[in-house]
């Protein structure tokens, strides 16, 4: 900055004053040198180590190389903020005279801190579908060196608008998906739709799976998009079909009724739902029947979660304790569900195929996200991280002996609705 100087004819400037003022300069200049430093050596670290995108809730935002400061535009939906998530590393939403070309869709993505995609499906009623996918910034920053740790098809039924878009990024926030290395999908279809048939949902699902680069995924429906979620888990514990050991778990909220049949036949798979008793959109005494027996009549692992309020906004759901879940949030208790899902099919790949390396890294990557007292039941000290207790055992008793027991103690700890036990004598 250029110095501030008082002639001799500024006598409403005493000289003490400019020497603040010229003290205060020197201050914001030293702090903005410092704070740029600061800056390049938080976007360093982020590309040496991307998995520190995945601990923090700090959003970190640059342009370019340059780190100039990025400047975001009014959307149709809203203005621009970070999603809750926290996860997100966008560069490229247009500015200027390109504001007016934003669709509501692509807005709708930004807003979710995610992209637009298309999912090539090919059925006879379903051809292409706008899709909305969510991923974890260690992803974006470092995608050859990323752990995977699954994915999640969401069927929320709604229209891309901003009430949706906060509602879900709360709700990814909440569960910590994106922490744990999970992509969220949501596809751009409205619910129900009679034009939408069973083998449309199976071919979109498997072209997802196939599409965004992964091999399984797990199935989350809401209110109307429910019933397509436990569809695509009915047939996934079917031979005839292709979604076999590709959809691993199934979590609805607040479904409206459907078939019993098929209900139940969704429930072998390890399902979580949970609803509010004042949901006025998805009545429970209405539209519950087939659920509750589909329940009962479920093998484990299977959960539920019956809160008094929260109607049909999904964070507030997430927000209440249950007593059955030991005082654990509803949210919390989704997201790990999600975890251990992807975790056992993960196990149950290895015990498939021994010599596929992609998996050890990402069972690990998944037992970071599961609590450090589930140690204890791997016979290992109950303090110790969980991914290190597992070496512990590895080492101890073979890579195979160790996952068949890891995978005990994660079932187990389901069955048990998350309950904290002590380590076993």
């Amino acid at each position: 900055g250029e110095r501030i100087e008082a002639t001799a004819g500024d006598e409403d400037v005493p000289a003490e004053t400019v020497e603040q003022l010229e003290a205060k300069v020197a201050k914001l200049l030293k702090m903005n040198d410092r704070m740029s430093k600061v800056e390049e050596e938080v976007i360093q670290a982020l590309r040496l180590y991307p998995a520190l995108a995945s601990i923090t809730r700090m959003v970190v935002g640059f342009a370019d190389d340059n780190h100039d400061t990025y400047c975001y535009n009014e959307d149709p939906l809203n203005s621009m903020v970070s999603p809750a998530h926290g996860h997100w590393l966008h560069t490229d939403l247009p500015d200027g005279d390109q504001a007016e070309e934003v669709t509501m869709e692509q807005a709708f993505a930004k807003m979710l801190g995610g992209r637009l995609c298309e999912v090539t499906v090919g059925s006879a009623n379903l051809d292409v579908v706008d899709c909305i996918v969510i991923e974890p910034m260690g992803k974006q920053l470092d995608p050859d060196n990323f752990t995977s740790g699954g994915l999640v098809i969401v069927f929320h039924g709604l229209p891309a608008c901003d009430e949706v878009g906060r509602e879900w990024g709360e709700v990814l926030r909440m569960t910590r998906l994106l922490d744990g290395g999970i992509t969220v999908a949501m596809p751009l279809l409205l619910a129900p739709d009679p034009g939408v048939e069973l083998e449309d949902l199976r071919a979109f699902t498997a072209a997802a799976i196939r599409d965004l680069g992964h091999n399984r995924a797990v199935v989350w429906g809401k209110t109307w998009g429910g019933p397509w979620a436990a569809l695509i888990a009915a047939m996934a514990t079917e031979e005839e079909f292709d979604l076999r050991d590709r959809v691993v778990g199934l979590v609805v909220y607040a479904p409206t009724a459907m078939d019993a049949e098929a209900c139940a036949r969704a429930m072998a798979l390890p399902t979580f739902l949970a609803w509010a008793a004042n949901d006025a959109e998805s009545d429970f005494e209405e539209n519950s029947p087939s659920w509750v027996r589909g329940l009962r009549a479920a093998p484990p692992p299977t959960l539920w979660a019956m809160v008094d309020d929260g109607a049909d906004h999904t964070p507030s759901v997430m927000a209440q304790r249950v007593p059955s879940f030991w005082g654990m949030e509803v949210g919390t208790a989704t997201g790990l569900f999600i975890v251990i899902c992807h975790l056992r099919a993960a196990i149950a790949r290895h015990r498939c195929d021994p010599d596929d390396d992609a998996v050890r890294p990402e069972i690990h990557r998944l037992c970071e996200e599961l609590p450090d007292h589930l140690s204890g039941h791997l016979d290992e000290d109950p303090s110790l991280h969980l991914p290190f207790a597992l070496e512990e055992v590895i080492q101890k008793v073979g890579v195979a002996a160790a996952f068949d027991r890891l995978d005990a103690v994660v079932t187990g700890w389901l069955n048990a609705n998350f309950e904290e036990r002590k380590k076993r004598p």
